[in-house]
């Protein structure tokens, strides 16, 4: 009985102070939200996000594989650069070096270098810290720095979770479910005329090319003296990224993965659905009027049709080919004149003159600054002292990655930015060779789809800190991971 009343001491004290935390916590919040709401809301969260993550880690990795999608729609503000994204991000890591440090565990640590492609990653990022031997704009070499580190850390993030089919599995379809919830959004701008950040925040999300991703729905004319802005003619849906192009390029990842589960799927239910979807997806690319978006889906369905193993494959490519023909002839009959004018290259050519100055530009930096670079993110620092007359005298970046690694990071930078794709498609070709589980087989070919697809759009377009990329990487070294004898020894959940 007298040993007992310790322990019944300590239970008495533990519950008070529980409680008195608990309800000290509740004013805390009450009062910061009193004072000041937005910061009351996201203090909350991040207690609350902690708390179910810390007994659920998974259910972080899906929030964050969700919310990739809404990322514009959750900013504090216009000028905010914190998301839900970013913010589920750095909890989830937090979590996982503090579990590490707890548990006195290296394992986790093991996959953030078993990896060529992780190796190569970490040179990526080395030339790019080396390129501020050149750059004259250090503020904007240390901000494209920061964003590069939180991809970095972002493709860590997923290579230590997805360490088993099931999550692997789970998180491509949670991710889907968030694509086919953009894509409903890109339709509801088709029929109204209205984008969905519009509604958010105003006109002014738009209108401001500073809002992230977000940038003007305009197209350039005229020379570099009298360049001037416009309203296109040709209505382009801008979806949840705020770009035509960006919206076009974010449907290119889910579409692949959808093939991949109709690949997979015995139900003829399942297909429908399926199809549907796809269509659902193509829609949205054909609506953007993005050309780089078309060709890459067409790349994309390409090599998955080539490298997947399939019965009946000479049908499926025929009835594939005319269904093609006949939504094509459709969209001609529906569509305005300008719209597939624009997708055939016969109308609004200014946007590849533009281009070709660009390239001629990112040329003459390289010129000048072949080994190191001119510093990471200082292209639109150098770019009017590099100007030619085919571009516009707004400050843009150039539409080529390949290019815009070589003028800001050096050739060294270049080779490594090139390695990332060379490795990612070197890990899904191993897997689909040497594995005998055919959802693995399946999803290394649509990440092969995915990779080459997204090799392509970097020629194209401003796309090296864009998550999705990074996010095929990550899956890429994920699936090799999980080859027999490779299973990683990621954080546990």
């Amino acid at each position: 009985m007298v040993g007992s009343v310790p322990e019944r001491l300590k239970s008495f004290a533990a519950d008070h102070m529980t409680g008195a935390a608990l309800i000290l916590g509740i004013m805390f919040f009450a009062l910061v939200f009193a004072m000041k709401p937005v910061i009351g809301v996201v203090l909350f969260l991040i207690v609350a996000f902690l708390s179910i993550f810390a007994f659920w880690i998974n259910i972080g990795l899906y929030s964050i594989m969700l919310s990739l999608h809404f990322d514009n729609l959750t900013r504090l503000n216009l000028e905010s650069t914190l998301t839900l994204t970013k913010l589920l991000i750095m909890l989830v890591l937090a979590l996982i070096i503090l579990r590490t440090l707890v548990r006195r565990d290296p394992r986790p640590l093991k996959n953030f270098n078993s990896n060529p492609l992780t190796l190569t990653i970490y040179v990526f990022f080395a030339f790019s810290i080396v390129s501020l031997i050149n750059a004259r704009d250090t503020l904007v070499y240390l901000g494209q720095n920061l964003r590069r580190l939180n991809l970095v850390l972002f493709y860590l993030l997923l290579v230590s979770l997805i360490r088993d089919t099931g999550v692997l599995r789970r998180v491509l379809i949670v991710f889907l479910a968030g694509a086919i919830i953009a894509g409903c959004m890109g339709i509801y701008e088709v029929a109204t005329g209205i984008n969905v950040l519009e509604l958010r925040w105003g006109e002014e999300a738009v209108e401001r090319a500073s809002f992230g991703t977000l940038t003007k729905r305009v197209k350039f004319k005229g020379s570099a003296t009298e360049t001037q802005i416009e309203r296109t003619e040709f209505f382009r849906v801008l979806g949840l990224t705020g770009n035509p192009d960006f919206h076009a390029h974010s449907m290119i990842l889910p579409s692949m993965i959808l093939l991949a589960f109709l690949a997979l799927s015995k139900s003829w239910l399942g297909r429908i659905l399926g199809l549907s979807v796809l269509l659902l997806f193509l829609v949205n690319i054909l609506a953007s009027g993005a050309r780089g978006g078309v060709i890459a889906l067409a790349l994309g369905v390409a090599v998955f049709l080539i490298f997947h193993k399939m019965r009946y494959k000479v049908l499926v490519v025929s009835v594939t080919v005319l269904a093609v023909l006949v939504l094509a002839l459709i969209f001609i009959a529906v569509a305005p004149e300008t719209g597939y004018e624009r997708l055939a290259f016969a109308a609004e050519t200014e946007t590849i003159r533009y281009r070709i100055g660009l390239s001629e530009m990112a040329l003459a930096m390289i010129e000048d600054h072949p080994l190191f670079g001119i510093g990471s993110g200082n292209f639109i620092s150098e770019y009017n002292r590099y100007i030619v007359p085919s571009v516009p005298r707004l400050p843009i970046w150039t539409h080529n990655c390949y290019l815009q690694m070589w003028a800001e990071n050096g050739i060294f930078g270049l080779l490594a930015y090139l390695g990332l794709y060379f490795f990612a498609a070197r890990n899904v070709l191993r897997v689909r060779r040497k594995t005998k589980d055919p959802f693995l087989r399946t999803t290394s070919v649509a990440l092969l789809a995915v990779i080459v697809s997204y090799f392509f759009y970097a020629g194209i377009d401003p796309v090296i800190e864009n998550e999705l990329h990074w996010i095929a990487f990550a899956l890429s070294t994920a699936l090799f991971n999980l080859l027999p004898g490779r299973s990683p020894e990621g954080a546990t959940s």
